[in-house]
């Protein structure tokens, strides 16, 4: 059970080089001519409330480079840290249909003080909330473009035709980095648990059962009503039923602030997950339902797919509501959506 997980457990380098390899994010062959660019922040006045280093391979092209830096960019004026968050981006041959992966290296957290590990953080979000680098000697992310793509737009202005806009899909996988990220594992074809396999045994062991934030989120919202699906007196860990969940097609994000933003966006409310009646490693439940969230959506840059002519350099509302749920204190950039709601009024 979580409650014997001991904190401080993590995961290795190596253990990231192996599990993103693929975020599941897939090219779709028809020009969607979407332009979403950022505002004006920094010529506004506003300053970034987060720093994002990063490290590139020495083969990552300079063109890339500053595609990429656009994307940093964005997300420093929509996230707050104050420790600086340190980004491996490695440029390699990844196959296929792949774009890119991302995600964060991560830890056993104790969030109630217990001493034992209830919850798997990131170390960008873990670091975050404890003011200091709880790990100086490695990267927080790592982040993998395929280098073998000849569809690749690097310019500043919006992606034309057939081509895949760079500085998107480093948007979208700075993202999953950032936690956007499920720690769902699947058993045979029917079995699903949550956790990971810490000491690379093969299997997630009963002590290495714990979920993220972005798990303890999810709910199954079927006829009969809903429940989160890291609630064990309805979905044991592993079990069938937490398969059957995770295809669906039925999930949601029911979190307070994901749900204020669904409120004033396009969209279902609470938002809508990916959750495919085929599983599909990399795209299921990390990504917002790709048909309820089409390539016209403000919300459509974390779907598992992008369009050729796509441009997206905004997170939107429900994916700014998402990081907040997960535990960020926000930049200016997506705090926007989030207003204060009591006024005080004067009397009249």
């Amino acid at each position: 059970p979580a409650q014997d997980l001991k904190a401080g457990e993590r995961m290795s380098y190596q253990q990231a080089l192996a599990t993103y390899r693929d975020c599941g994010l897939r090219k779709r062959a028809v020009d969607a001519f979407v332009q979403r660019m950022p505002r004006a922040a920094k010529a506004a006045g506003r300053e970034p409330t987060a720093t994002i280093n990063v490290n590139y391979s020495p083969d990552f092209p300079t063109e890339a480079r500053e595609a990429f830096s656009r994307a940093v960019d964005v997300w420093e004026m929509r996230i707050a840290s104050p420790v600086p968050i340190e980004l491996d981006a490695r440029w390699e041959p990844l196959g296929g249909n792949t774009l890119g992966a991302a995600g964060p290296l991560f830890t056993l957290a104790d969030t109630d003080t217990d001493g034992d590990g209830d919850t798997i953080l990131g170390l960008p979000l873990f670091d975050a909330l404890t003011g200091e680098d709880q790990v100086p000697d490695e990267p927080d992310i790592v982040a993998r473009f395929n280098s073998t793509r000849n569809d690749w737009h690097f310019g500043e202005e919006p992606a034309p035709s057939g081509t895949i806009d760079f500085t998107s899909i480093v948007l979208h996988e700075i993202a999953h980095g950032l936690g956007y990220i499920d720690f769902f594992y699947r058993i045979g074809t029917q079995i699903a648990g949550y956790g990971f396999d810490f000491d690379d045994s093969g299997q997630v062991d009963a002590d290495e059962q714990a979920p993220g934030p972005y798990a303890r989120q999810l709910v199954l919202r079927d006829g009969s009503g809903g429940a989160f699906l890291t609630d064990e007196s309805a979905f044991t860990n592993p079990s069938r039923s937490l398969g059957d969940a995770l295809t669906s097609g039925q999930l949601v994000f029911d979190a307070l602030q994901s749900v204020r933003a669904a409120q004033q966006s396009d969209g279902p409310v609470p938002p809508k997950v990916y959750a495919p009646s085929s599983f599909q490693s990399g795209s299921s439940i990390s990504h917002l339902d790709e048909q309820t969230y089409p390539s016209s959506s403000e919300n459509a840059l974390m779907t598992p797919r992008i369009g050729t002519a796509e441009t997206h350099r905004q997170p939107g509302p429900v994916v700014c509501g998402q990081l907040r749920d997960l535990g960020w204190t926000l930049g200016p950039e997506c705090d926007r959506y989030f207003p204060n709601v009591y006024a005080l009024q004067s009397r009249s």
